[in-house]
């Protein structure tokens, strides 16, 4: 659906005004509208700054992929439009009416020129019909002197909009200002209305080429009796003459041409706030105050009237400040485009919107965790193609460039090593369980990339409206930073869940894991919105557990569902994860990894990973296992953004609220977390030192005789099968040959391989055949450990067999 009218995106454009607006759908209307509308913004990001971030979100409004409409496309046609280049919108006006002649017009417009050269020139053009004006007393800027010029085929009436309003038996007129901008053109029994933007003004009619305005109209043709029953119906029009401007005040002040700022465009994105701005070549950038002077940033870049500052948390409104000479020179404020959440679709508001009205201490329950979830998987669905990002590492650093960040060794396995003060033996803050859940609402906005201020706007500058926005309270969280951590209290017991309702949001969890584990998803999902699909799910599914919804045993299955495609096997005979392929395959990989890391997801991650049971004691458990341990080690910079401390403070709020309250040991999840991080790094060790070395020699290095069955092999090679397991005892022999059952393809099938050709991964630790400049002493024992308790699972599999 399209609309185009006269209305501002203001409380007054929306509610108040007396505007004229024309409604298009494809089902009834056709696409020609919506094709020229998309030629139309095209024009508008020719001249729009910082313009990167847009082209491809416009482009994906108009995607076939997403939007079956656009999948056949007709020509453009019904819209006048014009920014910065083209015809008149005069001579738009004139080539639709073409040469019949014309029996009357009527301008209905607040604004005009001050001589009222645009509305003598439109009259001219269509052949000086009788004319007739109808605007709003003491409302317009026509002047009475301009007025007195007009010859005698111009008639001016005086014309209101007004409410009525039912109060008890009564009824209540209140005048409001007439906005609407609308031209009739009347021949013969027919009227062709042209409704839009446009005053009736030289800069907004007659101008053409890049000094005219930015306008858009659409026109529609009627008969008399439909225009008159559709357009005048609805305004009060007195025979008398309107009350005009006493004093000539044209439409805009001309520029000052010294010592001036004014921001063009506004943009914040993971914390950076980029502004695009003009001034005079006396008048020096300084500084940029936020958010009515809350928090003032000098630039860390100006160039070329772009100036970049650091922002914090969701910042509105901005004010440049500079100096010219000894003079202090201040632009006006401006709005600051929120790129996250603009990009949002509406599957993903609908989301957001469920979040922070169902996620309440009153509501909050197995039937509102199911519409949050339904809310998620309608959020999995839509995938949009063509969406453009521009952000910094989501912790604020702008200047992390290059490869993302190696595992440092030594640190990694120093006995202090961990997640240092930023786990406590306990949760440092004692609430209770409404403030719980007010605390979760807070933490699934804020992952999902919504915060809220708190702060009221300032009221912008008018441009034409009469009526200011209201200001709109808002319920002061703020989510923009880390929150001190409560201890959950246990909250009053409530009605227990039926069987019918688990059962109900487990076909939804079942839903949104199959969906999180698709190949076209996984494949196509913008990195950006994978991170919050993940952020999110976690949460979601731990909420689940805690509550008594999910079983321990419907947690671990969903998550091993959607963690072996995302870190262990992709699809087929692969033996990579989506993630490492996604990551491998980019353009340019640096970007995708700063489009997907940050500390949350980190933290996420983590407890994700920790919340599944501790020993290994089934495949599955060492299924998983191994993929968040090669999760690890092939994506360490998606583990460890934002330093050890952030991602503990994010993991302790995660866990404390997302738990029953009394299986919060931090110590033991320090342990868990410092664990799993070493035998990723242990095993990246491992991958690197093999990486180079060719398949024969490495047959020979290894000095294993015999492997055992449930012993973990390594068949990685081109035509291999990635991580295997032996089924039975057998010798590394050229003679014998040995059955292994492949791990890491999706049907966990099984392959004859030659003895010789066995790569038991404990035979690779032997410091014969790596020494420690390739694998780190304590890399070795690390891995060796744990290939012990992988064993003890793997073999008890293999002896059910």
């Amino acid at each position: 659906m399209l609309l185009v009218g006269s209305g501002n995106l203001t409380f007054g454009g929306w509610r108040e005004n007396g505007e004229v607006w024309s409604r298009y759908d494809t089902d009834n209307d056709g696409t020609q509208v919506l094709a020229a509308f998309r030629e139309y913004l095209r024009e508008v990001l020719e001249i729009c700054p910082e313009s990167d971030a847009l082209t491809p979100e416009v482009e994906e409004a108009f995607d076939p992929n997403t939007r079956r409409w656009a999948a056949s496309m007709e020509d453009p046609g019904v819209l006048l439009g014009r920014c910065g280049q083209g015809q008149a919108m005069l001579d738009q006006i004139r080539a639709v009416v073409g040469d019949a002649a014309v029996d009357e017009l009527r301008v209905c417009a607040p604004y005009f020129d001050l001589g009222a050269e645009a509305l003598k020139r439109l009259a001219e053009q269509l052949g000086s019909p009788p004319t007739t004006v109808l605007v709003q007393s003491h409302r317009t800027n026509l002047p009475t002197a301009a007025a007195q010029a007009l010859d005698e085929s111009f008639t001016l009436r005086a014309a209101t909009y007004q409410h009525r309003e039912g109060v008890g038996d009564a009824e209540r007129v209140r005048e409001a200002l007439l906005h609407a901008k609308f031209y009739a053109v009347r021949q013969a029994d027919t009227v062709t209305v042209f409704s839009g933007s446009a005053n009736c003004s030289r800069a907004a009619l007659t101008v053409p080429g890049s000094a005219g305005n930015a306008e858009l109209m659409t026109y529609t043709t009627m008969s008399s009796v439909e225009f008159e029953e559709g357009f005048l119906a609805e305004l009060a029009i007195s025979d008398a003459e309107p009350v005009l401007a006493a004093v000539a005040e044209d439409e805009e002040p001309p520029a000052p041409t010294s010592g001036f700022l004014q921001i063009l465009a506004a943009r914040v994105e993971a914390g950076v706030l980029r502004v695009a701005f003009r001034s005079d070549e006396t008048t020096r950038l300084t500084h940029a105050e936020i958010d009515q002077k809350a928090h003032a940033a000098e630039p860390i870049e100006v160039e070329s009237h772009r100036a970049i500052f650091q922002a914090r948390g969701n910042p509105r409104m901005v004010v440049l400040v500079g100096t010219c000479g000894d003079a202090v020179v201040q632009s006006q404020f401006h709005w600051i485009d929120n790129e996250s959440a603009l990009r949002s679709s509406a599957r993903g508001r609908s989301l957001a919107e469920s979040i922070h009205t169902r996620v309440r201490s009153d509501l909050w329950g197995i039937g509102a965790y199911r519409h949050v979830l339904s809310e998620l998987l309608g959020h999995l669905q839509y995938m949009p193609k063509a969406v453009s990002h521009r952000r910094s590492d989501a912790d604020g650093d702008r200047k992390t460039t290059g490869d993302p960040v190696e595992f440092e060794w030594d640190d990694v396995f120093a006995d202090t090593y961990g997640l240092g003060t930023g786990l406590g033996p306990t949760p440092s803050l004692t609430v209770g369980p409404d403030d719980r859940v007010h605390s979760l609402r807070s933490l699934l906005l804020r992952w999902y990339g919504i915060g809220r201020s708190g702060q009221d706007e300032p009221a912008p500058t008018s441009d034409d409206d009469s009526v200011q926005p209201e200001v709109m309270a808002t319920d002061g969280e703020g989510v923009d930073t880390v929150a001190e951590v409560p201890t959950v209290v246990p909250k009053p017991t409530a009605p227990a869940a039926s069987d019918g309702e688990k059962k109900a949001a487990l076909r939804v969890v079942h839903q949104i894991a199959a969906r999180l584990g698709e190949p076209e998803f996984l494949s196509e999902r913008h990195p950006e919105h994978l991170a919050v699909d993940l952020k999110v799910a976690a949460a979601l599914l731990r909420v689940g557990m805690a509550s008594g919804w999910l079983t321990e045993q419907e947690f671990f299955k969903t998550t091993l569902a959607i963690w072996l495609p995302l870190f262990f096997n992709a699809a087929g005979s692969e033996d990579t994860g989506w993630l490492v392929q996604r990551y491998r395959t980019a353009p340019h990989p640096e970007e995708f990894a700063r489009s997907i890391r940050s500390s949350e997801l980190a933290a996420a991650l983590a407890c994700w990973a920790l919340s599944t049971p501790a020993n290994v004691t089934s495949e599955e458990h060492a299924l998983f296992a191994l993929a968040s341990a090669i999760g690890v080690a092939q994506l360490p910079w998606l583990w460890q953004t934002g330093g050890n401390r952030r991602v503990a403070k994010e993991m302790e709020e995660l866990l404390t609220l997302t738990s029953r309250g009394d299986d919060l040991d931090m110590p033991t999840v320090d342990r868990r977390w410092r664990t799993l991080i070493r035998r990723g790094c242990a095993l990246s060790q491992l991958e690197r030192a093999v990486a180079p070395v060719g398949f024969g020699e490495l047959c020979n290095r290894i000095k294993q005789r015999k492997v055992a069955a449930g012993e973990l092999l390594w068949q990685r090679w081109k035509g291999g099968a990635g991580y295997c397991v032996a089924t039975q005892d057998c010798e590394r022999v050229r003679e014998e040959k040995a059955t292994v059952r492949v791990l890491q393809q999706a049907n966990r099938g099984t392959k004859r391989y030659q003895g010789s050709y066995l790569m038991p991964v404990d035979g690779l630790l032997d410091e014969r055949v790596f020494d420690d400049t390739a694998i780190h002493p304590k890399a070795r024992r690390e891995l060796r450990k744990w290939i012990g308790e992988l064993r003890l699972a793997l073999i008890h599999r293999e002896s059910e067999v």
